[in-house]
């Protein structure tokens, strides 16, 4: 499939339609795709490169970050149209929306988990968790939604419980950062 003039950086699929994803790319172009018809069907023009893409549980809203943003900008799914920017004080990295629409967890420079309501996205944080050393640079939230994973440059991965918001494991790899943490389907296994 072609629509991208650059390196595609990211894609992530609906969570709700194995058919639909998005693509964002170097060419700074947001893309909305249907396998069905092999061809993108929405596309936006953004300000930068893309940092990272989420969607909510039902696939109603997804949110996109630029590489040099401090922001989130989230957007209604249907309409392919911004409906919120999430201000942060701090740059962010990976984000993403946990798996009932309650939460909006997102990671920064500051070595910090914000936990933001993700149905007011109040960019004043529910919780802010002291996860690692500067930064964070990664979190998955498991398929159950008991678990979330960080990992960051202080070369730990740690292990929350998603609803006490405490962190129940930690584990060291070596002396390189964590750069991509994922849960596997059955989340008995990280990668």
């Amino acid at each position: 499939m072609k629509g991208h003039t650059d390196t595609v950086n990211q894609i992530k699929f609906s969570t709700n339609d194995e058919n639909i994803f998005l693509s964002c790319s170097s060419d700074k172009v947001l893309k909305l795709w249907d396998l069905r018809v092999s061809k993108s069907i929405k596309s936006e023009k953004t300000k930068g490169g893309c940092k990272n893409m989420a969607w909510n549980s039902d696939s109603s809203m997804f949110g996109f970050s630029n590489k040099d943003d401090e922001l989130i900008t989230v957007y209604d799914m249907n309409k392919f149209t911004p409906v919120k920017q999430i201000e942060f004080k701090n740059k962010i990295n990976e984000f993403e929306f946990d798996k009932i629409n309650k939460y909006l967890l997102v990671t920064s420079i500051s070595g910090n988990v914000q936990v933001i309501d993700s149905k007011t996205l109040d960019p004043s944080p529910i919780l802010n968790i002291e996860a690692h050393f500067p930064p964070v640079n990664t979190i998955n939230i498991d398929k159950s939604n008991r678990l979330f994973a960080t990992g960051a440059a202080d070369a730990l991965i740690c292990i929350w419980n998603m609803n006490e918001m405490l962190c129940q494991n930690v584990i060291k790899k070596g002396e390189l950062p964590i750069r991509k943490i994922v849960f596997s389907h059955d989340s008995n296994i990280i990668a």
